[in-house]
């Protein structure tokens, strides 16, 4: 199958993934494309989640900060990242969720003249899942702050966990349309033929397994 074809049958399974929008259709999409255009598309969502969601101004002047100049900060500070309560203390699990998919994005661009392919895919394909997740969780802790609340006590109350929520599925499946419609925007197509398919699969399968793919001369540098 040659890249083009790949391209739209991958974003169709994209399309059609509900409300956990086939993250691995998204690392197949994203997967040997350059790695500058993944980072760009991470980046773009993340930018956009962000700007959607009403925080602290602190966590807000810090994220963006950031994803100005990822690569300015990949310079000064490598790959550290900043939680959000070394920030500020008024906090909650959306945010979190930000500083996470920030995260991600910091260490994607800082692997990005990695020959190992898989580390900027498992990093754009993190930074785009937790931007989501974002937006969803803080969905259904305004929808039902009772659940939200016995959840950050370590307690489940039945059927109205982040997960069943319906508020919190209504903006996932938009935000993982939205991305649909970004993608489409890009020529996947053009940039490469696709691998072996064993490749990739190969290679999301220890996605899956381990999170964060990263080179192993380089896991000393993350505490892998």
């Amino acid at each position: 199958m040659n890249r083009a074809e790949s391209y739209k049958k991958l974003l169709a399974e994209l399309e059609s993934g509900g409300i956990f929008g086939r993250p691995a259709s998204l690392f197949a999409l994203l997967y040997e494309t350059p790695h500058k255009t993944q980072l760009e598309v991470a980046r773009t969502v993340v930018v956009r989640c962000v700007g959607q969601y009403s925080m602290p101004e602190v966590h807000r002047r810090h994220l963006f900060t950031v994803l100005g100049d990822v690569a300015a900060w990949n310079r000064t500070e490598g790959l550290r990242v900043i939680t959000s309560e070394e920030v500020s203390s008024d906090s909650n699990a959306a945010i979190e969720s930000f500083y996470a998919a920030v995260g991600w994005l910091i260490t994607g661009s800082y692997y990005i003249q990695s020959t190992f392919e898989a580390t900027v895919t498992s990093c754009a394909c993190e930074t785009i899942v937790d931007s989501i997740k974002a937006l969803g969780t803080d969905a259904w802790m305004r929808s039902d702050p009772e659940a939200y609340a016995a959840w950050e006590n370590l307690q489940n109350l039945s059927g109205r966990s982040s997960l069943q929520n319906q508020a919190a599925i209504i903006v996932r499946k938009k935000e993982w349309m939205r991305v649909v419609k970004h993608l489409r925007r890009f020529q996947f197509e053009r940039c490469a033929e696709i691998s072996e398919p064993a490749t990739c699969e190969a290679a999301l399968v220890r996605w899956k397994e381990e999170g964060i793919l990263t080179p192993p001369t380089y896991r000393g540098d993350i505490g892998m």
